[in-house]
């Protein structure tokens, strides 16, 4: 005589196995299994904490981290071996729950392979700005940037501020044609185009004027002569 089919029940909150098996009943007109909600026929596997995704099947609640950093990543639901029963982990990752926590608030969550656990650290990533005015980058978890150091970056002193608004002229006399222009002329023993060399002066004692009032927002149009066009 044929086995019944079997039906595992698992829990509708958790999707855990719930130990209770029954018989499976048979449709008597189209002769298919009937399967009650919260049950399947596949049986699950030999793992406490195997939960059951619908149309997918038994999976794994993995928690994935980072390779370099090792904080944590995310998490994923994974099959387990079809032959073995055993579950199949992918690399950087791990079944251990971090409990601790999953990071934010200015702290990650990283695991420690050999230990196999979580712990809550520091996460300050990214650019920070020193008292003296240099910049810190910081790449991984776990480290903390200098005494003092903020985010935001400081001003600029009145010498880089200087050196911006020479750039700024400069950039602006080039891209009016100044330079190809003027040796254009020369070359075919003309005079520089009047407007051309009077745009240069122009931007020149704009410059001169930036320089002794230094504001923040040199490179703002409003601060030099309009742009020639022809």
């Amino acid at each position: 005589m044929k086995e019944a089919t079997k039906i595992y029940h698992y829990s509708p909150q958790t999707g855990k196995f719930e130990g209770k098996v029954s018989d499976a009943k048979i449709n008597k007109k189209t002769r298919e299994i009937v399967v009650p909600d919260h049950a399947t026929v596949l049986a699950p596997p030999k793992h406490p904490d195997a939960v059951f995704l619908r149309h997918v099947g038994w999976r794994l609640k993995v928690y994935h981290y980072d390779p370099v950093s090792f904080d944590y990543h995310c998490t994923s639901f994974e099959p387990f071996d079809p032959i073995d029963g055993k579950p199949l982990i992918p690399a950087h990752a791990t079944l251990q729950e971090p409990l601790c926590g999953y990071g934010g608030d200015g702290k990650a969550a990283v695991f420690n392979p050999a230990t196999q656990d979580w712990s809550l650290v520091p996460d300050c990533r990214g650019v920070w700005y020193n008292p003296d005015g240099s910049e810190q980058t910081i790449n991984s978890p776990g480290i903390e940037p200098r005494e003092g150091s903020t985010r935001t970056p400081p001003p600029p002193t009145p010498e880089q501020l200087i050196a911006g608004i020479r750039k700024e002229a400069a950039r602006r006399i080039k891209a009016s044609g100044h330079d190809w222009k003027v040796t254009k002329a020369i070359s075919q023993g003309k005079k520089p185009p009047k407007e051309i060399v009077a745009y240069a002066e122009a931007v020149r004692a704009s410059s001169n004027a930036l320089e002794n009032a230094l504001p923040i927002d040199y490179t703002a149009d409003h601060y030099w002569p309009e742009v020639i066009t022809e």
